[in-house]
């Protein structure tokens, strides 16, 4: 958390979303102790919600909190996960356009670019990590992120995620459809 602080300090523009779900066997108390932790080392950092402009009014931290049990005004309700649970990349694309063809879920969403390897898969590559088997295929995902849009109309995306992004085009591709999105 401290180096996430102080990357956020250092990158006044930039935005984090932070979402916590997948709970297991937490109390109550647990719950009330961590995210009190979370808006005490975050202070005046996070977002409350529905506030859409977070540069306008200095946020940087988006905080999503997947428990019913939890309300708070800085705590966002769980954020949606695009997961096609697929290790063919055309099938994950598939999975994701059909989705986008849905239209758009309320609030915040991902399409997961996330490959899933199952048991069956991983016999066929026993030679390779899941690092290698990812970015063997991430030319065709990325093909596909530089399709989309940004935007609020029914086929536009919301947040892209996938693994193993930092050795890739990935981020920069998400920044071009940025700056495409603003006119820069």
């Amino acid at each position: 958390m401290t180096e996430l602080e102080k990357w956020l300090g250092q990158h006044t523009k930039e935005v984090v979303i932070l979402a916590f779900s997948h709970f297991k066997e937490m109390s109550d108390d647990q719950h009330t102790e961590l995210t009190n932790f979370l808006k005490e080392h975050f202070k005046t950092k996070l977002c409350p919600k529905p506030q859409v402009d977070c540069w306008e009014s200095g946020y940087q931290v988006i905080l999503s909190y997947d428990n019913r049990n939890v309300d708070d005004l800085v705590l966002w309700p769980r954020i949606e996960y695009w997961w096609a649970d697929n290790s063919d990349p055309k099938e994950v694309i598939s999975y994701l356009n059909n989705q986008k063809q849905k239209g758009r879920p309320e609030g915040l969403f991902v399409a997961g670019l996330n490959l899933t390897f199952d048991g069956n898969d991983m016999l066929l590559y026993l030679t390779k990590s899941l690092k290698e088997k990812t970015m063997s295929v991430y030319p065709l995902l990325l093909d596909w992120v530089k399709e989309q849009h940004p935007g609020s109309d029914k086929e536009s995306v919301n947040i892209i995620a996938g693994d193993f992004v930092g050795v890739n085009s990935f981020a920069q591709d998400i920044i071009q459809l940025n700056n495409a999105d603003s006119g820069s």
